[in-house]
């Protein structure tokens, strides 16, 4: 086994690398026939929006005589307002989400009962058959899974005029979790760009990357139109950005949080060490911000300065991919760790990321702007500010994950992405300085003609 990455490059204890596994974790959204979100029974008549047709309208909650007595948290459906139907074949689809599941260890469950013949198929695969409207029939499925997006569906075939309906209960299934999903609001797999869980179906080295998608439940696609601005996938996996405006944004799908905090966790190559090396910036540097800088000699994460955060800037020494997290605990403190080691701490007062405290907008503006991945989300002062390297995973959670909980994240995409894939880009490491930012060689942090980062904490002062 190839030593694990740590600090300066070199081999750290196997000890914490315990892979998390919440075994037997409920899957959500496997709901029951008939039922509304909060799985009560729906009225007869009413639209059952779990379950869709082929045409992508809702199902219709009835009841018919000759069908079995149903159950307190399930109910008959059919395919129009009246159980009565012209002979043929008609589907109910339910889609569920296995984003952060383990799909080989997804086993999932049920009975059904329908009139007049049903398969069940999971992802157009036939799973179970028979029909019969006075009992129930038990189906298991333990294979076919896949990461992300997968559709339940239920064939209900008429064999002449008359009643059709279908009704599933005792729905439920569970599998392992690959890492906490706790708060999780965006999560950008660079080994599943399409977030079709197919990772055999991946772009060719070096095609542009118009659309990353977000394999969260939140949906927030990182995109660039600007066929000038776009990225390049890497051969080892993951995007490659040039450094030269090249950048991918959530438009105006915004990463606030008011919980606890908010958690940044970022797999990265760290063979550059241009400065001001934005990964991940959300707002306008750093009086309204929230991001993280990323080069092979420094650490940054910065939070809104003009309400308690700080500007947290940590060197380092790591000429290979490593796993960054920046975690922000409102009204406490902000951290900055490298594989699974913390390299800085600051307290803070900063209570929430919102409207007020971020300089949010949908497109990126002289002082404001959206999540942007690959540069600043400002477009002042940017010429200097986009990424160099390939950023091979992006997860952010609305909350400060607990320690064991961060560990879990950073262990497994540190597993996920060792041995060092080779990078597409290389750098020369002279970065670039502009006039409100540099990098001061005491590593005291950041300081400039315009004020800068000093090194007593009070953080970054933009022009």
């Amino acid at each position: 086994m190839p030593p694990k990455l740590g600090i300066c490059g070199c081999a750290v204890s196997l000890m914490f690398m315990v892979v998390f596994a919440s075994a037997n974790t409920p899957i959500p959204g496997l709901f029951k026939t008939g039922v509304d979100a909060s799985g009560n029974k729906l009225a007869i008549g009413d639209l059952d929006n779990h379950w869709i047709m082929a045409d992508g309208n809702p199902v219709h909650r009835v009841n018919y005589s000759a069908w079995m007595n149903e159950p307190n948290n399930a109910g008959w459906i059919t395919f129009s307002s009246s159980v009565n139907m012209s002979g043929g074949m008609r589907t109910a689809e339910l889609s569920f989400d296995l984003s952060g599941f383990d799909p080989a260890t997804v086993n999932l469950s049920g009975r059904y009962s329908g009139d007049d013949g049903v398969k069940v198929l999971l992802n157009g695969v036939q799973k179970a058959t028979g029909g019969g409207h006075t009992s129930t029939r038990q189906f298991v499925i333990n294979s076919g899974f896949v990461s992300g997006n997968n559709t339940l569906t239920f064939e209900v075939t008429n064999g002449g005029s008359g009643p059709t309906g279908l009704m599933v209960t005792e729905l439920a299934g569970t599998g392992t979790l690959l890492f906490p999903n706790q708060g999780l609001k965006l999560w950008l797999d660079g080994q599943d760009l399409d977030g079709d869980g197919n990772t055999s179906n991946e772009p060719a080295s070096g095609s542009s990357v118009s659309f990353w998608t977000d394999k969260s439940i939140s949906s927030f696609h990182a995109t660039q139109q600007n066929t000038n601005y776009q990225p390049v996938t890497s051969s080892g996996g993951g995007v490659s950005f040039d450094g030269n405006f090249k950048h991918l944004t959530l438009g105006a799908n915004y990463l606030f949080s008011d919980s606890n905090g908010t958690t940044v966790v970022i797999a990265a190559e760290l063979n550059s060490s241009k400065l001001n090396n934005f990964a991940y910036s959300f707002g306008y540097n750093a009086d309204r911000q929230l991001g993280v800088l990323i080069s092979s000699n420094l650490l940054d994460g910065r939070t809104s300065t003009s309400y308690g955060g700080k500007v947290l800037s940590s060197p380092i020494n790591q000429t290979q991919d490593a796993v960054v997290s920046f975690v922000v605990r409102f009204g406490e403190s902000q951290t900055l760790r490298l594989n699974n080691t913390v390299v800085g701490t600051e307290a803070i007062s900063l209570i929430k990321l919102d409207a007020t405290t971020i300089s949010a907008n949908s497109t990126r503006q002289g002082n404001s702007g959206p999540v942007t991945i690959g540069g600043q989300s400002k477009t002042d002062y940017q010429s200097s500010r986009f990424f160099e390297g390939t950023i091979r995973e992006v997860l952010v959670f609305d909350v400060a994950l607990l320690d064991t909980n961060l560990s879990s994240v950073e262990t497994y995409l540190m597993q996920k992405w060792n041995p060092a894939p080779v990078s597409n880009y290389s750098s020369s490491g002279s970065g670039y300085q502009t006039p409100d930012s540099g990098y001061s060689s005491s590593g005291s942090g950041y300081s400039s003609p315009a004020g800068g980062y000093q090194s007593s904490g009070s953080g970054y002062q933009s022009p």
